[in-house]
């Protein structure tokens, strides 16, 4: 049986509710499953050759979504896209090794912080390669695929931003 016909259980991710009175667990994210791997790593697939027109369309709109982020992003574009490239190649070869790639992800948040990105940009971030890989991927970034992206992309935030 192939990795992706198995359907595994998701574990879910459990803490505290923010209220002291409340005793009550609220579920933060289920871990991405197999099938969400798969499809992030097809859609990589189907994107790569194409990488650096895919960075400069996603700092078009980053750019229009937040040009406050113009100031954080300083860099030539032909390096801002050679960063863009590398971020998601890591993202994809770490799919199966989260915590591996957690404590790098700590210092590029924390790097990203002292160059003046504020925790709330990074929803403007995920919502820029969303649109990207919409607009790239056309009929094949299908909901299944824009699931799968947006809790990747989620998680990643939450340890970028210092939260998780």
């Amino acid at each position: 049986m192939s990795v992706a016909a198995r359907k595994a259980e998701p574990e879910i991710v459990r803490r505290p509710a923010k209220s002291s009175r409340s005793r009550k667990f609220v579920a933060l994210e289920a871990p991405l499953t197999d099938r969400q791997k798969h499809v992030i790593r097809a859609t990589f697939v189907q994107m790569e050759p194409a990488l650096d027109l895919v960075a400069a369309l996603y700092f078009l709109k980053l750019f229009d979504l937040d040009a406050s982020l113009r100031e954080v992003f300083a860099a030539p574009a032909k390096v801002r896209n050679r960063k863009f490239t590398a971020a998601i190649k890591l993202m994809i070869i770490s799919l199966d090794r989260p915590d591996e790639l957690k404590p790098t992800l700590k210092l590029i948040g924390v790097q990203s912080r002292q160059h003046g990105m504020r925790v709330s940009q990074y929803v403007s971030l995920a919502e820029a390669m969303i649109w990207t890989l919409d607009q790239s991927l056309e009929g094949a970034f299908t909901k299944d695929a824009r699931e799968a992206w947006a809790t990747l992309l989620s998680r990643m935030s939450r340890i970028l931003s210092g939260r998780g």
